[in-house]
């Protein structure tokens, strides 16, 4: 007996679910997650940038229109770098000192300026500004379909925190 059907013809009937699901399943969550690695990598910059420039500021708090503060250098560079990005959204730029003891490498933090003078014999200064942001994915899916997942159907929340040494240690007094 002979075949009225040839075998052949079964993919092409199969190919448009299979580009659909391949689409869906794989292409759309690689290219939101890289967008969002993508401006990551923006906000990791904007970071270490508002950190280095406000570590180089002649006071911590007090500002004057020739010389602003370090709280408010660190604000102004990382809306600077952040602001012109698209789908970058900041919620806060937090700066802080951070106070190393030499002899036994202890930390602790402050987020207002010195209340005595800096130890440079006993104590290393260092400036943390840490940017508290949400990035959005390049394509947002529908969250009803797959719920809600940060880098696919909502933005990613990414704090990053930066530090430097202070050039300045006298003036976090001020």
């Amino acid at each position: 007996m002979r075949k009225l059907r040839a075998d052949r013809g079964n993919s092409i009937v199969e190919l448009p679910f299979v580009i659909w699901t391949v689409l869906l399943i794989l292409f759309y969550p690689m290219v939101n997650y890289a967008t969002v690695a993508i401006r990551s990598g923006f906000v990791f910059n904007a970071a270490q940038t508002a950190a280095l420039t406000a570590s180089k500021a002649r006071s911590y708090s007090t500002s004057t229109t020739a010389d602003p503060s370090a709280q408010e250098l660190a604000t102004s560079t990382a809306h600077a770098a952040l602001d012109s990005c698209s789908g970058i959204r900041i919620n806060s730029v937090e700066t802080e000192i951070v106070i190393t003891k030499i002899s036994d490498k202890t930390k602790s933090t402050t987020k207002t300026k010195l209340t005595s003078p800096p130890n440079l014999a006993e104590n290393t200064y260092q400036l943390q500004v840490t940017v508290d942001t949400s990035v959005d994915p390049l394509i947002k899916i529908d969250s009803d379909t797959f719920g809600d997942i940060p880098g696919i159907s909502s933005a990613y929340n990414l704090k990053v925190t930066q530090r430097h040494y202070v050039e300045n240690s006298q003036g976090l007094m001020r």
